[in-house]
């Protein structure tokens, strides 16, 4: 639910794995991406969640579709958005 409350905050910009992480309060970044995992598979499945279940986690309960999206960039570092 963390995961999902940094990111809707931060909607459209991207927040490295670090950054994420010192967020929600996890610093292990092994754990974090295994988290973030089941954070992806939760935004395929969008459109069939409840109005509460969007609210707890800062989504506008109106929200059909979203994308959580992962880049690599440079020296390996890992960025994620909410787009």
């Amino acid at each position: 639910m963390k995961i999902w409350k940094a990111l809707a905050d931060s909607y459209g910009e991207e927040l490295s794995m670090k950054q994420l992480g010192s967020i929600v309060g996890e610093r292990r970044l092994g754990d974090l991406n295994s988290h973030l995992g089941h954070v992806e598979k939760q935004a395929k499945t969008i459109g069939n969640k409840s109005k509460e279940w969007k609210e707890r986690r800062g989504l506008d309960h109106h929200i059909q579709k979203v994308k959580v999206i992962k880049k690599k960039k440079a020296k390996g570092m890992i960025f994620i958005k909410l787009q």
